[in-house]
Formats: C-alpha cells, sequence, structure tokens
C-alpha cells in the first residue's frame, strides 16, 4: 500500500487526532497525566516549526504525524503520530517516518527527534529502522512504570 503525505491543518484531520485521546494509543506519562492529543497538537498550531501531516490513502486519511519545533532552528521534533486501526499492520508507520525524514532533509534540518515508551516495541523498530539512535531512556516515567525512550537522527550524518 503507498500512501503520501499531506500536510494539513487540525481542524481538517480533528476526526482521527479525537480518535487517538479516544484510545490507548498514548500511555499517559507522570508529567503529562491528562495528555490529550488533540490539546497538545492545538498549542502549537501557527508557531514556526510546527507541521501536521495528514497520511493519506487516495482520498482516506490513514492516520497523521507531526513534526515540532525542537532546540535550536535546524532540528525537529516527531511529535504524536498515528496510524489507524484499519490501516495497521502495513508498514505505514515505517512509510510516514521516512517520509517526514526526507521532507526535513530537502529542507536544511540537520536533527530530528522522536520519544517513545520503551515496550513499545513496533514504534522503537520504526525508529530504528529509519536510522534513529537511543539517546537516553527515562525510567518510571509512565503511569504503568513503563519508560520514555528518546532518539535522535542527525540527518547530515545519518545517525
Amino acid at each position: 500500500m503507498d500512501i503520501y503525505l499531506q500536510e494539513t491543518t487540525l481542524a481538517q484531520i480533528a476526526e482521527a487526532v479525537r480518535e487517538v485521546d479516544a484510545s490507548s494509543a498514548f500511555l499517559r506519562s507522570r508529567d503529562e497525566p491528562d495528555f490529550s492529543c488533540y490539546l497538545f497538537l492545538s498549542g502549537f498550531e501557527g508557531n514556526p516549526g510546527f507541521h501536521l501531516f495528514a497520511v493519506r490513502d487516495e482520498d482516506t486519511t490513514a492516520g497523521f504525524i507531526s513534526l515540532l519545533p525542537g532546540a535550536g532552528r535546524e532540528r525537529l521534533d516527531i511529535g504524536p503520530t498515528y496510524i489507524r486501526p484499519a490501516y495497521q499492520n502495513r508498514g505505514l508507520g515505517s512509510q510516514q517516518i521516512q517520509a517526514v525524514v526526507q521532507w526535513a532533509r530537502a529542507r536544511g534540518i540537520r536533527q530530528m527527534g522522536a520519544r517513545t515508551w520503551g515496550e513499545n516495541i513496533r514504534a522503537r523498530h520504526v525508529f530504528e529502522k529509519a536510522g534513529f539512535v537511543l539517546e537516553r531512556e527515562a525510567l518510571n516515567a509512565r503511569l504503568d512504570g513503563d519508560s520514555t525512550v528518546y532518539y535522535r537522527l542527525d540527518l547530515e550524518t545519518g545517525g
């Protein structure tokens, strides 16, 4: 299945973002126990460095991926990302990560960051397959006792 990214607004994909909030797609952290993906992303709208992409399959939104301003003008962090259940297990997670890495590289971004929870083996594999390296791990950061892992990708060197 081939997908493409389409830069979009939160209003245009609100249904998919609210679907995340109604699911268990994100583990709550000790620092953000009341995390809402929709409210989080709405706080970035209009900020330089914020980009929101619909993951599209023809005319259907299969998911989304966000890029957030990182430390410095030459870094972007992958923010909330989601593939709807009907589209999971098709390699779309890898495709969307590869697509945003190419997009960032083409715009002169030098470094990208990403984070997920420690036991999210699928997400960790996707990041590592794309060349991200483990930067650090915050133990017991999630409400269920899991850790948060932080990744980095240097776009100029690939690691």
